[in-house]
């Protein structure tokens, strides 16, 4: 089963998660109006699972940045792994996220909070932020998609800690 997105000239970076406050989700448009801000012409979108109310817009209103995409059934999360560059998980909290073993398993870099569940989970396979700062994962996007090699040593390092071959 496939969930088409639309063609982007730029990163998508995609969270698959329900609207959790320990998810963070509400972070994400301050880090995309750092980016905004920091860098004008890096071309970003988050596709996120949630729908378009859950960040304050309506369907006429969803920022450019923004691809709302509603709950997807779990045998969609596959194609929305291979049509996005990084899964970005904010997360204050988890006692297991499958998020990071999905990335891992269909080859996706991971970016994720720099916090010992997370580093636990991921070890290697993922780049870290502050999840508290917009500045630090703002950073953390620009750098891993302007750094073609260092997501290839995640997917690697996914792959290794995920048991795929």
């Amino acid at each position: 089963m496939a969930h088409p997105l639309p063609p982007f000239d730029g990163v998508t970076l995609l969270t698959v998660s329900a609207d959790y406050p320990h998810k963070n989700l509400g972070i994400i448009p301050r880090i995309a109006e750092y980016l905004r801000r920091k860098y004008p012409g890096f071309k970003f979108r988050f596709v996120v699972t949630l729908a378009p109310e859950v960040f304050g817009c309506t369907a006429a209103t969803i920022p450019e940045w923004l691809l709302p995409v509603g709950r997807v059934d779990i045998r969609e999360c596959p194609s929305l792994y291979e049509q996005c560059d990084i899964m970005f998980l904010p997360t204050l909290l988890e006692c297991f996220s499958a998020s990071y073993a999905e990335a891992m398993k269909m080859g996706c870099p991971i970016l994720t909070s720099d916090l010992s569940f997370a580093r636990n989970l991921c070890g290697s396979a993922a780049e870290y932020f502050d999840p508290l700062s917009p500045e630090s994962a703002g950073e953390a996007v620009y750098r891993l998609t302007n750094d073609p090699l260092r997501r290839s040593e995640l997917v690697e390092a996914g792959k290794v800690r995920g048991g795929s071959s």
